[in-house]
C-alpha cells in the first residue's frame, strides 16, 4: 500500500543522500580511491531507477516483474561468485580477454555460468532458505 511506498521512497532518498558523500569526494581527488569517485557519476541515475521501480508502475516494471526476470535476479548473485570459476574450468583466467575475442568461448562459459548459477541456487540456496525459515520459526 502507500505506507510501504511511502517507506520505499524515503529510503531511496536517504540512499541518494549517503552516495551524495561519494559526489562530494568527485572534487577531492585524494579523500577516497577513484572507484568511489566514478561510483559517484552514476549516484543520480540510479537514485532514479531506485524511484521508478518502487512505485511499480508501467509497462518496464512489468517487463522486470515476468517470471523469467524474477529468476535471472534471483540467480545473478551466484552468476557473480560463479563466473571466474567457469572462466577458469573453460581455461580462461579472470583478467584475460581471450574469451571475449571469440563467440564460442564466450557463450559456453555465459550458458555454463547460468547452468551452474540456476543449479546452485535450486539445490543449494532455496533448501537452505526453507531450512533457515523452519528453523527461526520454531
Amino acid at each position: 500500500g502507500g505506507r510501504t511506498r511511502s517507506a520505499t521512497g524515503i529510503r531511496c532518498v536517504l540512499w541518494a543522500v549517503d552516495r551524495g558523500w561519494f559526489g562530494a569526494t568527485v572534487a577531492m581527488p585524494g579523500l577516497r580511491p577513484v572507484a568511489y569517485r566514478v561510483e559517484a557519476c552514476y549516484v543520480p541515475a540510479m537514485a532514479a531507477v531506485r524511484f521508478l521501480f518502487a512505485h511499480a508502475r508501467g509497462r518496464l516494471s512489468r517487463l522486470f516483474g515476468r517470471s523469467t526476470i524474477m529468476f535471472c535476479g534471483e540467480i545473478s548473485f551466484g552468476f557473480y561468485m560463479l563466473h571466474t570459476l567457469v572462466m577458469r574450468a573453460a581455461g580462461y583466467p579472470p583478467g584475460s580477454a581471450g574469451a571475449l575475442a571469440h563467440a564460442g568461448p564466450l557463450a559456453l562459459i555465459l550458458v555454463g555460468t547460468l547452468a551452474l548459477s540456476a543449479l546452485v541456487h535450486l539445490g543449494y540456496e532455496l533448501p537452505a532458505q526453507r531450512l533457515l525459515k523452519r528453523w527461526v520459526t520454531r
